[in-house]
């Protein structure tokens, strides 16, 4: 829900896109897979909006877990 709320606030926001794409490539480092290569930002973002609408009580950190594991899944890491 936080990702949704925090939308209103420009700083919020910005602080929340930070966090998401600064733990992904945290997550690209310790598992030695360059996922985050030739995806952008506005389309991890709309993943993440998908994945919140779905997910409203998950973690910001569960959905950059899970968009880790697709992108790993689809680009055959």
């Amino acid at each position: 829900g936080e990702w949704f709320s925090n939308k209103r606030s420009p700083l919020l926001k910005a602080a929340q896109e930070d966090w998401l794409l600064g733990y992904l490539s945290g997550l690209a480092s310790v598992t030695a897979k360059d996922f985050i290569t030739g995806t952008d930002n506005a389309s991890i973002f709309l993943w993440t909006d998908n994945f919140c609408k779905s997910n409203s009580l998950s973690g910001l950190d569960d959905a950059g877990n899970k968009l880790a594991t697709e992108l790993i899944r689809v680009k055959k890491l």
